[in-house]
This record gives structure tokens, C-alpha cells and sequence, in this order.
């Protein structure tokens, strides 16, 4: 699938759009011969997720419309990004739904409960990855100078700084230039007591902080908190397969239902 940018005005760049949102389209097909036998709230409150995924297969097809026909450039601008989002969007809950549909097996339904039981547990254990990345990112974007790098720094790159410094160190990768303490304006870090000046001292620091600091965050969150992790979902994963038979039965039974 080709990306697209906004100044694509052509209708043949959009063909292979086209045919998915036909085929997204009988989604909603199927939704309103549905609708027109049980009645709208009948049908909300017995296909509950099934009226999420249309209302984003709406979303999609509204705003992949207006990117190709509206011919307005601000609005083609944030239509198309829009509905590149909302086309992903719909995807992961299919592949979610998918999931849903693997409970009817034995196999495959205990390994979903698995996934879900440390889902959770990723998601509250994130909070406490959140305290050290943040506080890592804000003290490395001072050290090597990257917010002076960007002086017209708007609100949308900042919470990428924020994000881009800490996020791949969690799993052990790091950069060339913080390891040799690489700081922007700072080409020489020698401390000389002989010619000492503001400058050097504020380089030295930097240059021998940018390192520590990155030690440190990954010894803390690369070693010690992604162990812990491991082993919180370790625990888990034993406390679910012992049970995980009943589990399975109990959503077998949920599914059949639906």
C-alpha cells in the first residue's frame, strides 16, 4: 500500500482503499439487514463490540472520502492522516475479535486468557516504567542540549523528545553519542584549571553526566524493572495455566451466547 502525503490528488492512488472499504462495507450491509429484522437497540445491546467496529468503519470511509474528494488543502491535510489512523485502528480490533473467536478451542482460548491476564498486568506495571522514562527523558533533553537543537519547539515535539529519549533504552538500546557523552556545543570537554571558564565547566558536566545518567536508567529500568516484569507475568502464567481449563469452559460458554 503506497503512504500517501497531501499533495496526492489523483483517484487511482486510492484503488487499493477503495477495495478494502467495499469490503468494510458489508459490515455495515450486515448491520442494517439486522437493524431493519431486531430494531437499532435491540441490535446495540446484543452486538454491543460489533457496533464499535462500524462506527470506526464509518470513521474511515467519511473521512477517506474527504481526503479524495474535498479539494480544500487544510482540510485534505488532517483528512488524511485521520483516515490512515482509523483504517489501522480498525485492524486491531480485528485482530482482537479474532482473539474472541480462538476461545471456542481448547488450545487456543487457554493461550488468549493467558494474553489477557498480562495485558493487565503490563498495563498497571507500565505506570511505574512511566516514572523513570519521563524523569530520564527530561534530565537527557537537558544534558545533550536537544530542546536548544529545536528552538522553534512546538507541542507536538515535545512530547515526541519526551518519548523518542528513555523508550528503546528499556530494552537495552542505546546511542553512540550518549555512551561517549556527545553534547551539542560542546566539541571540547577538557577541564583545564589552568583556563577555567563558565563553558568548560558547564561541558565537563555534561559530557560525564550524559553517560551516568544513561547507566543508570537502563541498570534501573533495562535489567531491574523488565526482570520484574518477567517474573510478575512468570507467576501468572503458572497461577493461569493451572486453572486455565476452568477459565477456558466459563468463556466457551460467554462466546456460545454472544
Amino acid at each position: 500500500m503506497t503512504r500517501k502525503t497531501i499533495k496526492v490528488n489523483d483517484l487511482s492512488d486510492f484503488w487499493d482503499e477503495f477495495v478494502i472499504s467495499i469490503w468494510q462495507l458489508s459490515y455495515l450491509v450486515e448491520m442494517g439487514m439486522q437493524v431493519n429484522q431486531l430494531g437499532f437497540q435491540e441490535w446495540c445491546r446484543v452486538n454491543e463490540t460489533d457496533f464499535y467496529r462500524n462506527i470506526i468503519i464509518m470513521t474511515y470511509i467519511i473521512l477517506l472520502c474527504i481526503a479524495v474528494l474535498v479539494p480544500v488543502r487544510l482540510v485534505r491535510i488532517f483528512a488524511i492522516p485521520l483516515a490512515d489512523f482509523t483504517f489501522y485502528l480498525s485492524f486491531v480490533y480485528a485482530t482482537t475479535r479474532l482473539l474472541k473467536i480462538l476461545n471456542v478451542d481448547a488450545f487456543f482460548g487457554s493461550i488468549v486468557l493467558m494474553i489477557q491476564k498480562m495485558i493487565a498486568i503490563l498495563v498497571k506495571f507500565l505506570f511505574v516504567f512511566l516514572v523513570f522514562w519521563f524523569t530520564y527523558a527530561v534530565c537527557h533533553i537537558s544534558l545533550a542540549g536537544h530542546y536548544k537543537e529545536t528552538p522553534n519547539i512546538t507541542d507536538i515535539t515535545l512530547p515526541w523528545l519526551l518519548f523518542s529519549n528513555g523508550a528503546f533504552e528499556i530494552f537495552g538500546e542505546a546511542d553512540d553519542e550518549d555512551k561517549t557523552g556527545n553534547v551539542s556545543d560542546c566539541t571540547q570537554a577538557n577541564f583545564n584549571w589552568d583556563d577555567i571558564t563558565e563553558t568548560s565547566v558547564q561541558c565537563w558536566f555534561k559530557t560525564t553526566m550524559v553517560p551516568i545518567v544513561l547507566f543508570t536508567y537502563m541498570l534501573v529500568s533495562s535489567i531491574m524493572l523488565v526482570n520484574l516484569v518477567t517474573a510478575l507475568l512468570t507467576k501468572k502464567y503458572e497461577d493461569v495455566s493451572r486453572y486455565s481449563h476452568i477459565y477456558w469452559k466459563y468463556k466457551l460458554y460467554d462466546r456460545l451466547v454472544e
